[in-house]
């Protein structure tokens, strides 16, 4: 896969991601706004009975909280939507019950931290995706640039790495790396690649390639674009 495309993939799912999630945390957010609560002070009566789910650490399971309140001079008792490790038995907690159906118990507190967490990762999610995207886009922009008015040249090949800096998915990508002898500075240079996710060495020594064009910047020679296209990885 194109190394371009590969990354604009990975950006392009944490963008949605994140936009989902920060779409759920709104979607809740007003849909928790519209409902008609009676708001009241409980009692936690109990903390546990653990919901039943099959985990391998029993520390991932989260406690049930029960709350004591009255309705009507009526002591109910119900299952609260959120769990914290500050709640005690015995506690007293601000909750609130939907209008119409008494034995439905919230807390402003559960439901603004669902919206937080759900928000603020999906944020966090979309910020790192767009940002992925624009510089993406920069920079097939800049490419575009540099092999519309670049200086054309070939560079010599020397070699295949791993670009051990950068890891996707538990993977380095690798470079292809050449020589050029740069005329501006007088001096033998080393080009890099952008970053392949489909190692080229086998493609590079089955076509006999000894040279790869590079479009370069004359006024800052540190500025270039390497041309792999006739290796032919999508």
């Amino acid at each position: 896969m194109k190394p371009n495309k590969a990354l604009s993939i990975i950006w392009s799912i944490f963008f949605f991601v994140g936009a989902i999630f920060v779409a759920i945390a709104i979607i809740f957010n007003n849909y928790n706004s519209k409902k008609e609560k009676i708001e009241v002070t409980g009692i936690i009566s109990r903390i546990g009975d653990y919901n039943y789910h099959h985990y391998d650490n029993d520390d991932d399971e989260t406690p049930d909280v029960y709350v004591e309140y009255v309705v009507d001079g009526e002591i109910r008792e119900a299952k609260l939507n959120y769990y914290s490790s500050t709640m005690h038995e015995g506690d007293s907690i601000d909750i609130y019950y939907e209008k119409g159906n008494p034995s439905k118990i919230g807390s402003e507190s559960g439901d603004m931290l669902f919206v937080y967490i759900f928000g603020g990762i999906g944020s966090l999610f979309a910020i790192l995706g767009g940002s992925g995207l624009i510089v993406l886009l920069v920079k097939n922009k800049k490419q575009k640039k540099l092999k519309e008015t670049g200086e054309f040249v070939q560079a010599d090949f020397v070699r295949v790495e791993l670009n051990t800096t950068l890891t996707v998915n538990e993977r380095h990508p690798y470079r292809i790396v050449c020589e050029w002898f740069d005329p501006y500075n007088n001096i033998k240079k080393e080009l890099k690649s952008e970053n392949i996710f489909t190692d080229p060495q086998p493609i590079i020594t089955s076509l006999g390639i000894t040279k790869f064009n590079v479009y370069i910047d004359p006024k800052n020679t540190k500025n270039y674009y390497m041309d792999i296209s006739e290796l032919g990885i999508k």
